[in-house]
């Protein structure tokens, strides 16, 4: 009763402010209630020995994982999603990204001087005139040759704006949320 309860309150308390929404990190500080309480009820049912070796591998496994996206850990999917390509099909909005690639992008664009000409769909909170990132605008709604910084959310959205750019083969990533398209000059149109 000692974790059942205050876990039931906090998520009593998330559900009553925001209801169970798109936002699933709002509940992420119980998880460690809830693995106290799992691992309880396990470890009374199962007395065997060679659980305890399993579950140190496992959990070695899960640290090992997840710190492999350090310092990307927000876009973090476990094995399952298999590529960071894959994350869109299962994940979309703040759960991907808040603009934490920001200046990830201004690091790219600052390594890339070459790269040229650059447009940039990104939502960021701090607009990126402010964090000294130069382009040639938004990405276009049509084909047009140049290189494509492009955020997950944008790409993906459902509004199709951008439909014409999933035709082409990411060359990178920033971060884990913003895909990197290079779209030929002497063919912009997907073939």
């Amino acid at each position: 009763m000692t974790i059942l309860i205050p876990l039931l309150t906090i998520l009593a308390f998330i559900s009553s402010q925001d209801g169970f929404s798109i936002h699933p990190r709002y509940a992420v500080f119980v998880l460690p209630l809830l693995y106290i309480l799992v691992s309880k009820v396990a470890s009374s049912r199962l007395n065997v020995k060679w659980v305890s070796g399993l579950t140190v591998i496992l959990l070695a496994w899960v640290v090992g994982s997840s710190l492999s996206f350090y310092p990307y850990s927000m876009s973090y999917f476990n094995e399952l999603a298999r590529k960071p390509q894959n994350y869109p099909k299962y994940l979309l909005g703040s759960n991907i990204d808040w603009g934490q690639d920001a200046y990830s992008l201004k690091a790219w664009v600052e390594r890339n001087p070459e790269v040229r000409p650059i447009y940039i769909s990104y939502s960021t909170p701090i607009p990126l005139e402010k964090l000294g990132i130069e382009s040639n605008g938004a990405v276009p709604s049509e084909p047009t040759a140049g290189w494509m910084l492009v955020g997950a959310n944008d790409l993906f959205t459902r509004n199709g704006r951008l439909d014409w750019l999933k035709e082409h083969e990411p060359v990178g990533m920033i971060g884990y949320s913003i895909w990197v398209i290079e779209v030929d000059k002497h063919d912009p149109r997907p073939q």
